[in-house]
């Protein structure tokens, strides 16, 4: 488990009846790793633009999932994905999503999955990915959440 001392760059998922209810986190460490999480779950619940803010009344439904994230690694092609391990960045121009590893539990075939960040997340086309113009970064996490 990392140290809550350190720097590391952090993604706060919550979820109510299995379904996202928030997530929103950093690539970059700049923070130890409790003030991250502290922020970013504040940020789940409040600033996630995709949903209405979190009320008092949610707060016995909520689920919370804590994820490190390694050291982004730039791929050199799409082939390095590993489906149900790697988490994915894609940066093309201005353009930009993460999928967290998790996301294979429900995208697992590759293909799905990548169209979906790539359309859903990055606002490109689904085989965006597919492209020598783009840059995917690869990451692995050590999630953990509450029972």
């Amino acid at each position: 488990m990392p140290s809550l001392q350190e720097p590391a760059a952090v993604f706060v998922t919550l979820t109510k009846g299995g379904h996202l209810r928030g997530c929103i986190g950093t690539t970059v460490a700049r923070e130890p790793l409790y003030k991250t999480v502290e922020r970013f779950a504040l940020s789940a619940a409040f600033e996630d633009p995709r949903f209405s803010a979190v009320t008092a009344n949610e707060l016995n439904d909520l689920k919370i999932e804590i994820s490190v994230l390694s050291p982004m690694k730039l791929a050199s092609s799409h082939e390095e994905i590993v489906p149900g391990k790697t988490g994915v960045m894609i940066r093309k121009g201005s353009r930009s999503g993460l999928f967290l590893p998790q996301v294979w539990e429900q995208l697992p075939d590759k293909e799905q999955f990548m169209g979906c960040l790539c359309a859903e997340k990055a606002g490109l086309p689904p085989d965006a990915w597919k492209g020598d113009d783009v840059n995917l970064y690869l990451f692995t996490v050590f999630a953990f959440e509450e029972d």
